[in-house]
């Protein structure tokens, strides 16, 4: 099984078009386990204020999990809680723009792949990889 995350939500397009491309080429079931909304930029929060609710989502072609928290809980939910089995790896991804300098340790769709890897050492053997679009579809400040 793969588990795919990411910080731009559940309806994120970048999202469906990477697990449609997943099963198609890998040939293996991928869970998606991602924010109910949009969570860039939250890589370090996590949420200890409330409950966190989790809901199924299905429609032709994908099926995945909404989560009303951060990245982070996501990631962490996923492992510890939904992921039926350790997966074989773990995406981040399609990230919507470039992750790079200073915006790197800010950025949750980076931080799953690390959450990831500082699992326990009997998971900490699983490959995670981060993906995103080149150019990205949000328009950028100015400042």
């Amino acid at each position: 099984m793969i588990l795919l995350v990411n910080d731009d939500g559940i309806a994120a397009p970048g999202l469906r078009a990477l697990y449609r491309a997943l099963r198609a080429h890998t040939r293996q079931s991928v869970l998606c386990v991602a924010p109910a909304s949009e969570r860039s930029g939250m890589s370090h929060a996590i949420t200890i204020d409330r409950g966190i609710a989790v809901a199924p989502r299905s429609e032709p072609g994908f099926f995945g999990f909404a989560v009303d928290g951060t990245p982070t809980d996501c990631t962490k939910l996923a492992l510890d809680r939904i992921c039926p089995e350790p997966p074989r790896l773990v995406v981040s991804g399609i990230n919507d723009g470039p992750n790079a300098g200073r915006s790197l340790f800010y950025s949750s769709h980076s931080l799953a792949r690390v959450r990831w890897r500082s699992r326990p050492t009997s998971r900490a053997r699983v490959p995670a990889r981060r993906t995103r679009s080149a150019g990205g579809t949000r328009p950028r400040s100015r400042r």
